[in-house]
């Protein structure tokens, strides 16, 4: 060993309590202080629960190898990236392991699919996630085809199933109990599955990339109905719209549609009563350009969300239609709005007016905002309650500034107004001593 350990003389939990949360890459460096460091890396969680086996060099797949084999027998999850030279260690790896991996994730190319189904033919106990993903690498390639005897079909805790590329061609037994279905088409074929036919149980379901949904998806209404979700993304805009048209997605609890700004007003007509409006942005993926508007049911909590990127939006321009993003007949049932800070310039401009709104929140998330101003501010002439909600790890904003933002996101409202600051968004040690005073103009 190299180093030297400081913590000799520490009791045994007290340094175990000094590894707590660490990563796999921050492990790895503590391998070299000491022989009892050593012993407390290879045995923590982070090494061994959840392993990646990417053959960027011999020396990753020896790493990824021994972590496997240090798993002692111990429940784990594997995700392998397509690796052609190692493919035949990695599925020998996944044969040995079976027994104890609970989330196995497998990208591969299309050709090589005969040597992975080898492999998954002997029982999953535990495998409670399954994801495969089969990319064509040549277009006269046949789409491969899950056999049935998929697990010896058995793999009684497995309820979550992604698969990309792949064609069912008969119901499985091992997926009669998956509750959580993600089907991304084939590049070369329009195949899709029957959700009611191959995964009965399911009741969170996403389509990616499908374009026959309409003739596919032949279910009673008793399907839909239990259903907590469906989420329909990509595709071209009109197999969009005619799945819309077609499947009966109003008996549905949550619908995603993504990209979706242009069905808002048929979607959210499948809404009764009073509604709940989040404008908020979506940074999963690191994606900033992302936002989402969730419509909620106030009585039952239903929801219709819509996703959309801003790069499709030009804010110079006028919209479509004139009343803006929302149809008049949407805008008037809306009672509460939530926006996210980094975004409120932006969603000001999309909005139209709202004249029963009565409580709006602007959202400070962990990734911060930009500090811009509304240029076009929101129209509530019944707006009666403001919340500015915070985050533990978001810099403190000055009162000013929260002030002056309000000031001009917001119109039309008779003051004054009920504030709420939740989560120590404002700085209470402002170099400028603000007064609280500024939030009684409101």
């Amino acid at each position: 060993m190299t180093g030297r350990d400081t913590t000799a003389m520490l009791p045994p939990e007290l340094v175990l309590r000094f590894f707590r949360g660490w990563t796999f890459e921050e492990l790895q460096s503590a391998l070299a202080v000491s022989t009892r460091w050593r012993a407390i890396a290879l045995n923590h969680p982070s090494y061994w629960r959840s392993i990646r086996f990417r053959a960027q060099s011999d020396n990753a797949v020896r790493l990824s190898l021994l972590r496997i084999e240090r798993t002692y027998g111990r429940s784990f999850s594997l995700t392998c990236f397509r690796s052609h030279g190692s493919l035949a260690q990695l599925l020998a790896a996944v044969t040995k392991h079976l027994n104890h991996i609970v989330g196995l994730i497998m990208f591969v190319d299309d050709a090589q699919h005969d040597a992975v189904f080898d492999v998954l033919r002997q029982p999953a106990p535990k495998l409670e996630s399954l994801h495969l993903e089969f990319r064509p690498i040549a277009p006269d390639l046949e789409v491969p085809i899950v056999p049935s005897d998929l697990f010896s079909q058995h793999a009684p805790v497995l309820r979550k199933v992604r698969l990309y590329g792949v064609r069912l061609v008969e119901p499985l037994a091992v997926f009669a109990l998956v509750s959580e279905v993600f089907v991304h088409a084939h590049l070369q074929v329009d195949f899709v599955p029957c959700a009611f036919t191959h995964f009965p149980s399911v009741k969170r379901l996403r389509f990616s990339q499908c374009t026959n949904l309409s003739q596919s998806q032949h279910a009673p209404l008793s399907f839909w109905t239990a259903l907590d979700m469906i989420t329909l993304s990509g595709g071209p805009p009109e197999i969009l719209s005619s799945a819309i048209c077609d499947l009966p997605l109003c008996a549905v609890h949550t619908v995603v549609l993504q990209p979706g700004l242009s069905h808002i007003d048929i979607v959210s007509s499948h809404l009764h009563g009073a509604l709940d409006l989040s404008f908020v942005s979506d940074h999963q993926f690191n994606d900033v350009g992302t936002f989402v508007l969730d419509f909620r049911e106030r009585s039952t909590r239903r929801s219709r969300q819509f996703a959309e990127h801003w790069r499709h939006l030009d804010l110079t321009i006028p919209l479509s239609t004139p009343h803006g993003l929302i149809a008049l007949n949407i805008a008037d049932r809306l009672v509460s709005l939530s926006i996210s800070a980094d975004i409120l310039p932006g969603a000001c401009v999309l909005l139209p007016p709202l004249p029963n709104v009565v409580e709006v929140a602007f959202l400070f998330h962990h990734w911060g905002f930009s500090g811009a101003h509304p240029a076009q501010p929101l129209i509530v002439p019944k707006l009666r309650s403001l919340k500015l909600q915070g985050h533990e790890d978001l810099p403190r904003v000055s009162r000013s500034f929260l002030w002056s933002m309000s000031l001009l996101a917001l119109t039309s409202y008779v003051p004054p107004l009920t504030v709420v600051v939740e989560q120590a968004v404002v700085d209470n040690y402002s170099r400028d001593n603000e007064p609280i005073e500024f939030f009684l103009r409101l």
